[in-house]
């Protein structure tokens, strides 16, 4: 059902009949842990590891102009940081255009105050679009194993690392 809608969704967005925007947060550490170095003969090995560097981002893609708008931060995205986005969002829209957010389960997209989502659709016609929660009973196996070189180990299809259902559209 909401795969279909989806599909009709992506389509009036293309069609410029309404506005349609891919949103999702995500942080990166700049700073992985040194797992090997080298020095030249004779010298101590030494290795410099980067300082600890966090980013957080927030962002949006507009599905019909193919477009990315995005928030950086060098905290840990909450809640309020999501609202403050998607109210960007609502002010930046086509007026007179429906803009319609698809969003995945993420706790932090959930349990925004209603009476915000109600003023975002009265002064902006923008809906929030939640994706169901991914399933591999209903979404089917597609994590089939794949044999390690050694064969001691199997390693899964990278889809399993996804997280949420936002991601699993895009791999």
């Amino acid at each position: 059902m909401k795969a279909s809608t989806l599909a009709k969704l992506q389509q009036a967005a293309l069609d410029g009949a309404c506005q349609l925007f891919y949103f999702d947060q995500s942080g990166f550490s700049a700073s992985p842990p040194v797992q090997r170095g080298w020095s030249p003969i004779g010298e101590p090995h030494r290795v410099f590891p980067q300082p600890h560097c966090k980013r957080s981002v927030l962002g949006a893609l507009d599905f019909g102009a193919n477009l990315l708008t995005y928030h950086t931060s060098k905290t840990t995205i909450k809640r309020p940081d999501v609202v403050q986005f998607l109210e960007q969002i609502a002010r930046k829209s086509t007026p007179g255009l429906t803009t319609v957010v698809v969003l995945d389960n993420a706790s932090i997209h959930h349990n925004i105050d209603q009476e915000t989502i109600d003023r975002w659709f009265l002064e902006h016609r923008m809906v929030l679009f939640y994706l169901p929660p991914y399933s591999l009973r209903v979404d089917g196996d597609v994590t089939a194993p794949i044999p390690h070189r050694s064969g001691r180990a199997q390693l899964r299809h990278p889809v399993l690392h996804c997280t949420d259902s936002l991601t699993y559209l895009w791999v």
